[in-house]
């Protein structure tokens, strides 16, 4: 079904678990890409995977072991979750009207790209907009989730440095 021209667009932002580089991504998108019709779906993808490869605990036992990776696990979740509020608030500091703003937080175990791929197919947006690093010698990471997402998403895709 072709989208109408006329028609708001549908922006969806698939945000990082870092708060300095997701707010960098929405700026870049607001000064640069906004429109005032858009509408804008911020979206997070919590990957306990990660997470829980990041940190290994060492108790006593495995209960005790088990007990700080769920303090841990419940820690990063709420983070996460404070980042959507952080951009909600990013949003309404510019007078974006908070009808044409949404989140979306989706947790995973595994394949964060594939989960964003669904998203795009669920949400079905006019724009996927994400953001990639730079490493620490100034290159451009191409790291293997935005290189899935590229080649697997069916929407049409703005992927901008920064």
């Amino acid at each position: 079904m072709a989208k109408k021209p006329t028609e708001s667009r549908v922006v969806l932002i698939v945000l990082d678990k870092r708060l300095e580089f997701s707010l960098a991504l929405l700026d870049n998108f607001f000064k640069n890409y906004y429109r005032p019709d858009d509408i804008i779906v911020s979206m997070i993808v919590f990957d306990y995977h990660k997470i829980h490869g990041e940190h290994i605990f060492v108790g006593k036992d495995d209960d005790e072991n088990e007990e700080n990776w769920k303090s841990y696990f419940n820690v990063m979740r709420t983070k996460m979750l404070q980042l959507l509020d952080s951009c909600r608030l990013f949003f309404e500091e510019r007078n974006v009207p908070s009808t044409k703003v949404n989140t979306v937080f989706k947790e995973v175990q595994e394949n964060l790209a594939f989960c964003v791929c669904e998203s795009a197919l669920e949400i079905n947006p006019h724009i996927l907009f994400m953001g990639r690093k730079k490493n620490e010698k100034g290159k451009i990471a191409i790291d293997k989730n935005i290189s899935y997402i590229y080649n697997h998403n069916k929407t049409p895709m703005i992927i901008v440095t920064l």
